[in-house]
């Protein structure tokens, strides 16, 4: 999100995530959340967003809501659709860290978290500070290829664009390069040091949506982007504190999952023509 708004013809308004799209998601609680068409059009009412090429919106959850693909494509046909995936057991934990860094999980325990999945599925244990309830889907969120398949059956496969996190990590200056040709725009991001937050330790950012600025999009189509930095900022201080450190990922625990895993990785592997072999060790 932040090398993608660094450049100069892409707009991303100050909220991140304003998961205007995806109305099947337990979103009510979340501060960001934008619920009326005007005000998220608003966050586009902006000149550097009119001379922008195009105008994002990095709501993460778009990728597992079930009706974020149709509702993004009906507003928006013409957008471009970018996936950064994260091996899924390491998503896992760190969307696990996130959640309980900001108030959302209470169990400080990785594997009594995922025991409970199943009942928060059907909206039993799901605690009060919670933003958006599916972020503690954790077994379901990383598994990738159904959110993928979602898209692409509404979007054509030369408007999604699907990048893994190893290769932000290990070869940044490819992957923006590449990033750059996809989207047919100067590859303003030169060679970017990755940069990864010790802190929050989460890099769940499956799902960023851009459109470029057709004449179609400037009615219905405006709608594809982020909230008010104040407005992020201020949610931000209300953070809550975990009370209780979390457990680590044990190395005995982790190759638990990754067996678990292994058939989606193999299956995901194969519908992006990709070797993730890398994942399976």
């Amino acid at each position: 999100y932040h090398y993608l708004k660094s450049h100069s013809q892409i707009f991303f308004p100050g909220n991140k995530e304003p998961h205007y799209f995806g109305t099947d998601l337990g979103r009510t609680k979340s501060k960001s959340a934008i619920f009326e068409e005007q005000t998220y059009l608003n966050l586009y009412q902006t000149e550097e967003a009119e001379t922008a090429i195009y105008r994002g919106d990095a709501s993460v959850f778009y990728l597992y809501s079930q009706v974020a693909a149709a509702q993004i494509a009906k507003a928006a046909p013409s957008a471009k659709i970018l996936c950064l995936l994260r091996h899924p057991v390491d998503m896992m934990y760190s969307m696990f860290l996130f959640a309980l860094r900001h108030g959302a999980e209470v169990l400080p325990n990785f594997e009594k978290a995922l025991a409970l999945e199943a009942k928060r599925q059907n909206g039993q244990a799901i605690p009060k500070n919670v933003f958006i309830e599916e972020m503690l889907h954790y077994r379901h969120l990383s598994n990738y290829l159904p959110q993928l398949e979602r898209f692409y059956a509404h979007f054509p496969a030369e408007q999604i664009h699907v990048m893994l996190y190893d290769d932000l990590k290990n070869t940044p200056g490819q992957l923006f390069e590449r990033l750059a040709a996809f989207l047919e725009l100067d590859n303003e991001f030169g060679d970017m040091n990755f940069y990864v937050n010790k802190t929050e330790n989460v890099h769940f950012k499956p799902s960023v949506v851009l459109n470029r600025k057709f004449p179609e999009l400037m009615s219905a189509l405006r709608r594809v982007l982020p909230s008010s930095l104040r407005q992020h900022l201020q949610f931000t201080k209300q953070v809550v504190k975990a009370p209780e450190e979390p457990t680590p990922l044990s190395a005995e625990f982790r190759q638990r999952l990754l067996e678990e895993k292994t058939p989606e990785i193999h299956r995901l592997a194969s519908f992006l023509n990709r070797d993730l072999s890398h994942w399976l060790l």
